[in-house]
């Protein structure tokens, strides 16, 4: 299962405090871990049980088991029983002599083990799966640790004892599938029962483990399948081979069995979580897809009425603004815009002269030309516009075109003179369309001018007052034979 990045999933490094009396062992794994994570070190059982309960707390203990004063034992027992301390999980580093003490350790409460001469790439992948395990613990609403029905091992092994002896020892926890075949390990995770977890091992004719694992991770099924390689090597090349291939983890053999048990029940908890808060997201992320549409249908009955409201004190624009929304859409879409970003011109285009509300109806509608001052006042519905919107929270910037709208690329529009890329492309769009809907449309004070007037407005100042790549969708809908309905 590949292995999420930490700094992905705390903003600041974990803190880990490393515990080993002989400081060679202290700068080995010091200089391993010290790049991605907050290293402290501690030479005593004494000063390790010190500086575990100071405020901020450790995310991880990597703890020596023997030591001069209180052995590894001995600290763990008392963090143990320290609730301030209890929850930190404690990796046991120890000699390759101590293996058989393993059993003491995690009844204790061990997290794990890591044997010395400690494997850089093995320690990094064991801090980095306790460290998830604790990041998706502490987010989990439910307790995921004990499953509500026994897991399913898949065990692959092509030697008749080791299967035999796995599957007597892991039996009363587990459901076992056993198969001393590559290929039909691989049919097998596309049965009515595919494994939570494989046992694989490496040494296998025909098709390795390291084959097998290659084409498992290959599947989109199989990559969610934590994988433990169990193999006789025990070289750090077959290690790395096997973590790049997307392993879990690596068990050498002679392995003691409680230690195989602590890292399959890891496995196992760490999978169950992370398919837990995928699951969580996804329930979420349709929960929000529902608000967002009940949110928009809202918001458009919102602006319906708006634009009812408008064009019923000013009737002679009556329809002007749904066919400005009709033509800036279908210029939209020319330009490559994705839907929601059009979904919002839509809207904007529907109420951008919503400040018209704030103008007398007899300059709106007088049926001749607008005095000087009369043309100022009849300006301010920009101004207006903005700020009867600024303050509604539209996902879309729905103010901002009703304030832009008429402003002009070379910065010779209103109401505050802003050029080229300053505007809205939004606002630049509906601009062109309000311009050539405007032209082409009756008005109180003369006749429609038609289509080719305003077609020849916006080629005439395209790339002065109008967008150049708006003008130019406009002109390939107009010419498409769409009309101003």
């Amino acid at each position: 299962m590949a292995k999420t990045e930490l700094t992905k999933l705390d903003i600041e490094k974990p803190r880990i405090l490393i515990v080993d009396d002989i400081s060679e062992n202290l700068h080995t794994m010091t200089d391993i871990l010290s790049d991605d994570y907050v290293v402290t070190s501690a030479t005593s059982g004494e000063r390790a049980l010190e500086l575990a309960a100071r405020t901020p707390t450790y995310d991880l203990i990597l703890l020596d088991i023997k030591m001069m004063g209180l052995d590894g034992y001995e600290v763990l027992r008392r963090l143990k029983s320290n609730q301030s301390t209890a929850d930190i999980p404690v990796i046991f580093v120890t000699a390759l002599a101590e293996t058989s003490d393993e059993a003491r350790g995690l009844k204790l409460g061990a997290a794990d083990y890591i044997t010395k001469p400690v494997n850089p790439d093995l320690l990094k992948l064991r801090v980095l799966t306790q460290l998830e395990l604790k990041h998706y613990r502490r987010k989990a609403m439910v307790d995921l640790s004990k499953p509500d029905k026994r897991p399913t091992l898949l065990l692959v092994d092509d030697t008749t004892e080791n299967r035999h002896e796995l599957t007597e020892t892991l039996k009363d926890e587990y459901r076992i599938i056993v198969t001393n075949s590559s290929p039909q390990a691989l049919e097998l995770l596309h049965g009515d029962t595919p494994p939570d977890l494989i046992l694989l091992n490496i040494g296998m004719p025909a098709m390795d483990g390291y084959d097998v694992c290659r084409r498992i991770k290959a599947t989109l099924d199989g990559n969610r399948i934590p994988i433990i390689f169990i193999s006789a090597a025990d070289a750090t090349v077959d290690k790395a081979k096997g973590f790049a291939l997307g392993a879990a983890d690596f068990i050498t053999r002679p392995y003691e069995i409680d230690e195989l048990r602590a890292r399959i029940r890891t496995h196992l908890e760490l999978s169950r979580l992370e398919h837990y808060f995928e699951q969580v997201v996804t329930e979420r992320t349709t929960a929000l897809s529902g608000a967002n549409q009940e949110l928009k249908l809202a918001l458009e009955g919102i602006v319906q009425t708006i634009t009812m409201a408008v064009e019923v004190r000013d009737p002679y624009t009556a329809g002007h603004q749904r066919r400005v929304a009709g033509l800036a859409c279908n210029i939209a879409k020319i330009m490559g815009l994705d839907e929601d970003r059009i979904h919002g011109i839509r809207l904007g285009s529907m109420i951008h002269d919503i400040g018209k509300i704030g103008i007398p109806a007899e300059i709106l509608s007088k049926p001749s030309r607008l005095t000087p001052s009369e043309y100022r006042l009849v300006q301010d519905h920009a101004e207006i516009g903005y700020n009867i919107l600024k303050d509604v929270k539209f996902p879309w910037p729905i103010a901002e075109i009703a304030h832009q709208h008429h402003e002009r690329m070379d910065g010779s529009g209103y109401p505050n003179g802003l050029k080229g890329e300053e505007i809205l492309l939004e606002a630049r769009i509906i601009a062109i369309a309000d311009v050539v809907e405007s032209m082409a449309s009756y008005r109180p004070y003369r006749s429609a001018l038609g289509i080719q007037p305003a077609i020849n407005e916006i080629q005439m100042h395209r790339g002065t007052l109008y967008d150049a790549k708006a003008v130019d969708a406009c002109l390939e809908v107009l010419q498409s034979g769409v009309e101003l309905a």
